[in-house]
């Protein structure tokens, strides 16, 4: 498994902001990657997306960059609040071979006692591979300024969340510009005057 060194540093990062030091993500990440290249031989790559509402990161790590191999298969496993109110995770695993992944969901459901309602197959016809890396850390890391922003103003840390939201239906826009805003309208009052 090949990490890009930009998905290595947001990894290396968020694994920081977790404040857990028995906590690696891309350790996570190789691991579940090495169970399912051992489970599924045409194992491809793998995508796993963490979603708060309307923020949201995505991982992505491939078994070999560049193959023209096509995928034909993919598999979504969506796990909602993932031992957090409100977060949901979602991994899809990705395979060369049209039908590899139906014994894997199938083991799934039932070491896992999961629904079927919580995978999605995507069966039978050639796929993109997501390109590996990552995306969102910096809007994420935008919007959790705004809700430090907030929270020096006194909120408490779920009021502060909510008062973001509020901010973007008042001003019609996303959680992203309204944290963005913020941070622009904090700057501003800082900066030195122009001499």
């Amino acid at each position: 498994m090949e990490f890009s060194p930009d998905l290595v540093a947001d990894l290396a990062s968020l694994t920081a902001a977790l404040g857990r030091p028995d906590a690696d993500l891309q350790t996570v990440i190789e691991q579940l990657a090495n169970q399912m290249l051992a489970a599924v031989p045409s194992f491809a790559g793998l995508s796993v997306a963490v979603s708060t509402g309307e923020d949201r990161f995505t991982a992505s790590a491939v078994v070999r960059p560049g193959s023209v191999e096509p995928v034909w298969a993919s598999l979504r496993l969506t796990l909602g609040d993932a031992g957090e109110p409100g977060v949901a995770t979602s991994i899809v695993v990705y395979a060369h071979a049209a039908g590899a992944l139906v014994d894997l969901a199938a083991d799934l459901c039932w070491a896992l006692g999961l629904k079927s309602e919580v995978l999605s197959f995507d069966d039978g016809s050639p796929q993109e591979m997501p390109e590996p890396g990552s995306s969102g850390l910096d809007d994420l890391s935008q919007v959790h300024r705004g809700i430090g922003i907030l929270l020096d103003q006194g909120l408490e840390p779920g009021e502060a969340d909510d008062e973001l939201t509020r901010l973007s239906q008042v001003a019609g826009t996303s959680r992203l510009a309204a944290a963005q805003d913020l941070v622009r309208r904090v700057a501003t009052r800082h900066d030195p005057p122009a001499a």
